[in-house]
């Protein structure tokens, strides 16, 4: 499923290797990383932007989820990089 059937695991002195997402790959390098965490707080300051000039009730709430979104993404991206 997902182009993952033809693929084994490779065992490495009796251990299984850990599946890694692409995005954690990416996050192994530091600039990726930092790439990342800038354009998150980015956004995160333009919507922040947005939402103290008003606006509509059905965008203030969709503009809500998406900075909850991006908040916990940076909670996750801080945590990987410990």
């Amino acid at each position: 499923m997902f182009g993952m059937e033809n693929k084994k695991p490779k065992a490495a002195k009796g251990k299984k290797e850990l599946f890694l997402f692409d995005l954690e790959k990416e996050l192994q390098d530091k600039e990726k990383q930092k790439e990342y965490v800038r354009r998150i707080e980015g956004r995160v300051t333009k919507i922040k932007e947005l939402l103290r000039k008003g606006s509509k009730k059905e965008d203030f709430d969709s503009l809500g989820i998406l900075l909850n979104g991006y908040h916990a993404l940076a909670i996750v991206l801080g945590r990987s990089a410990k």
